[in-house]
């Protein structure tokens, strides 16, 4: 069980990266630029935890992004690796509802990868607006099953505490239902296999550091 704890433990570390880490690199158009760690995480606002469920299954996700301070252009790459060797895939994806102008896409073995461009500033006053990068990723146009599922049973009032528990069993019959897998019988995240976690739409919030290193990122 150790060996196993420790192998997760470089796996997630090797994979992960540290959020808010900037680099020197060489963009995809042979500019030099720079490159911005991320790290995957929960949405607060969401009710299934899908970064925790996809690593709890060996499924691990990571997101940087690279640009230049004489470029419009933000590149965001997403790749995604599987711990038991089974095939990956990244679908298209938005940063809070934003769309890429053009995306690249790559699958080998475990891995998958995929890099969209988007438009720098678009990212940036959205971030400003909102304070937080939101990453849908769809092949449908719909987002994941929790925050469709939020947009059907939304939260009951703190106070209302058997209103909370109902609110809770109907949430989890809700996103039973979207990942086609038996109602009841358990925490619904439990009950989810490999191709409810690989192939289906994902919700997860991007941790990018303090916002002045983001705008540092992104204007010098």
């Amino acid at each position: 069980m150790k060996n196993i704890y420790l192998m997760t433990f470089g796996f997630v570390t090797i994979f992960s990266g540290c959020e808010g880490t900037i680099v020197a690199i060489k963009l995809p158009n042979g500019e030099l630029g720079k490159k911005l760690d991320t790290y995957v995480t929960k949405d607060t606002n969401d009710y299934l935890s899908e970064s925790m469920v996809l690593k709890k299954a060996g499924i691990f996700t990571t997101v940087d992004m690279k640009t230049s301070s004489a470029s419009n252009l933000l590149y965001v790459n997403v790749r995604r690796s599987d711990m038991n060797n089974r095939r990956s895939n990244v679908d298209t994806f938005t940063i809070n509802d934003i769309k890429p102008s053009k995306c690249s896409y790559v699958a080998k073995g475990d891995t998958a990868t995929r890099e969209c461009i988007f438009d720098k500033k678009k990212i940036y006053t959205s971030y400003e607006q909102s304070g937080k990068l939101l990453y849908d990723e769809n092949s449908n146009g719909k987002k994941s099953a929790s925050v469709e599922c939020l947009k059907r049973l939304p939260k009951p009032p703190k106070s209302e505490f058997i209103g909370g528990i109902s609110w809770v069993a109907k949430m989890e019959d809700c996103i039973s239902d979207a990942y086609q897998v038996p109602r009841g019988n358990g925490i619904v995240e439990n009950k989810l296999g490999y191709n409810q976690l690989m192939y289906t739409n994902k919700h997860h919030l991007l941790d990018i550091g303090s916002k002045e290193n983001f705008k540092q990122f992104l204007s010098e």
